[in-house]
């Protein structure tokens, strides 16, 4: 994983308060302990904002005004959405929460 996209992201979830960032040689990040009660759907709508597949906007296509392909995977996209809303980050298990550290740490020692 990019170091400078590792930043990026840290960046991002400090700025929405989901995670507290320190400076310095002994700094680091921590979740919030208010996200720990965030639905998941939230935070893939932030992350993730256009989960749509396809944008046929600007595409020249045949099938234009008489494909439903476009419809089918919105559809999908909003019961994926709804699903991750049902859960919050405190419901994924203590080995769940483990492998994520796992993948922090394979990233620390990369860089």
């Amino acid at each position: 994983m990019n170091h400078n996209h590792v930043n990026k992201v840290s960046q991002r979830l400090a700025s929405l308060g989901w995670i507290n960032s320190t400076r310095g040689k002994s700094g680091g990040i921590c979740l919030a302990d208010s996200a720990r009660t965030l639905a998941l759907g939230t935070i893939v709508e932030n992350l993730e904002p256009q989960l749509l597949p396809i944008d046929c906007a600007g595409v020249e296509c045949p099938l234009t005004n008489h494909c439903r392909l476009q419809g089918i995977l919105s559809e999908a996209a909003s019961a994926f959405m709804n699903v991750l809303m049902n859960y919050r980050l405190d419901d994924l298990t203590e080995h769940d929460l483990a492998f994520i550290r796992m993948l922090a740490d394979e990233v620390e020692t990369t860089h």
